[in-house]
């Protein structure tokens, strides 16, 4: 998903590779792909985030491809209660 939410910037969100792709060598070829449809907007920086969720390889392969890490923050995930998830995708 690519989002020019701001006129100088465009942010790569929500890239990844479902897991039975992992390993084939295809991420470097999406990831590149998806950098250059950025690009194509015409924007003065393209950035992306990427967290301690993501797979080990997804930090390395952005810096190969140009990115450069810019902050770091810490946030814990509390998984929801089956009860709570259920509610927030069940139809009353």
């Amino acid at each position: 998903d690519l989002k020019p939410h701001l006129p100088e910037e465009v942010e790569l969100a929500y890239f990844g590779m479902m897991e039975h792709a992992t390993g084939q060598g295809i991420g470097r070829w999406f990831l590149g792909s998806a950098i250059a449809a950025a690009w194509s907007h015409g924007p003065k920086r393209v950035t992306v985030q990427t967290c301690t969720l993501d797979h080990p390889a997804a930090l390395p392969l952005y810096q190969k491809l140009g990115f450069a890490p810019v902050a770091q923050k810490r946030e814990i995930v509390h998984p929801l209660p089956f009860t709570e998830r259920a509610a927030s995708v069940m139809r009353p």
